[in-house]
C-alpha cells in the first residue's frame, strides 16, 4: 500500500533531521539556585558568546561565588533558627550587559545586588574590558600609551559634572561627609558607544558619592582630542570623536 502524504513528510524530515550534525552547546548565560537560605542570580551578556574563553573563567568565578555565599547563608540560616529568630533569606544577583562591541574591544558591566540580612542590600557597579586578539582583560588605563595623563585630564571634567548633579539631588543644600570628589580607585570606569567608543562613563556606587538613599551616580564624559591621541595604536581603531 502506497504511503499518504503525511506519512511520507514524516519520514523525509526524520531522514533530514537525522543527517544534520548536532550543534555544541556552550556555557550557559544563567547560573541560578533558589533555597530557604539563598537566592542566588547570576546572568551573562548575551554577547559574551563572542568571548567563550571570558564567559568560561566569568562563571568559574561565579560558581565558587555561589559556594561560598551558599556556606554562608546556611550557616547564618542556621544560627538564626537556633537562637529562636525567623530566617531572612539572602540574596546575590549579577547581571552582565554589554557597553561596547568594536572588532578589538569587548566592554562589559556587571550590575550587583546583595542582601545579607541587614537593613536593606547593597548595589555596586563593575566593568571589564576584553582584549578579542590577545583574548585577555585589559584596564582601562592601560587603553593609552599614559594612562596617568588621561584620568588626570578626564578628573576634573568628571568632578565638575559629579558636583552639578548632587547639587541637583540634594536641592543646592551642602551635604556633611559627602562633598569630596571620589579618587578614580572608588569608582568603575566604562568604555561607552556602539560600533565605535566615543567615551567613557564614570560609576560611582551608594555610599561612594552620596548617602544610599541618593542612589548611584553615574556620569558620561566625551574622550576629547588630546586623550584620543593618547591610545595605543593597536587600540585606535576601536575609538571615535564622534557619536
Amino acid at each position: 500500500m502506497p504511503q499518504s502524504f503525511p506519512s511520507r513528510v514524516a519520514l523525509a524530515l526524520i531522514l533530514m533531521l537525522s543527517s544534520v550534525p548536532a550543534v555544541a552547546q556552550g556555557p550557559s548565560l544563567l547560573i541560578r539556585e533558589r533555597g530557604a537560605a539563598l537566592d542566588y542570580r547570576w546572568t551573562a551578556a548575551p554577547e559574551m558568546v563572542l568571548a567563550p574563553a571570558l564567559l568560561k573563567a566569568l562563571r568559574a568565578e561565579a560558581l565558587k561565588d555561589l559556594g561560598a555565599a551558599r556556606v554562608a547563608a546556611e550557616r547564618d540560616a542556621a544560627e538564626a533558627r537556633k537562637g529562636g529568630f525567623p530566617v531572612r533569606r539572602y540574596t546575590t544577583q549579577v547581571r552582565w550587559t554589554a557597553e561596547a562591541e568594536t572588532p578589538r574591544l569587548l566592554v562589559f558591566v556587571a550590575s550587583t545586588y546583595a542582601y545579607t540580612g541587614g537593613a536593606h542590600g547593597n548595589s555596586g557597579t563593575s566593568a571589564l574590558i576584553w582584549d578579542r586578539a590577545t583574548q585577555r582583560r585589559v584596564a582601562f588605563r592601560d587603553l593609552f600609551s599614559d594612562g596617568a595623563a588621561v584620568m588626570k585630564s578626564l578628573w576634573p571634567r568628571w568632578c565638575k559634572a559629579l558636583d552639578e548633579e548632587r547639587a541637583k539631588r540634594r536641592g543646592g543644600a551642602a551635604m556633611e561627609g559627602f562633598s569630596a570628589c571620589p579618587a578614580a580607585k572608588e569608582v568603575t570606569l566604562v568604555p561607552t558607544g556602539s560600533d565605535l567608543i566615543w567615551g567613557v562613563k564614570v560609576v560611582a556606587d551608594p555610599y561612594v558619592a552620596g548617602p544610599y538613599a541618593e542612589g548611584s551616580y553615574a556620569v558620561t564624559l566625551r574622550l576629547e582630542d588630546g586623550e584620543l591621541k593618547l591610545l595605543k595604536p593597536a587600540y585606535k581603531a576601536s575609538f571615535t570623536d564622534g557619536d
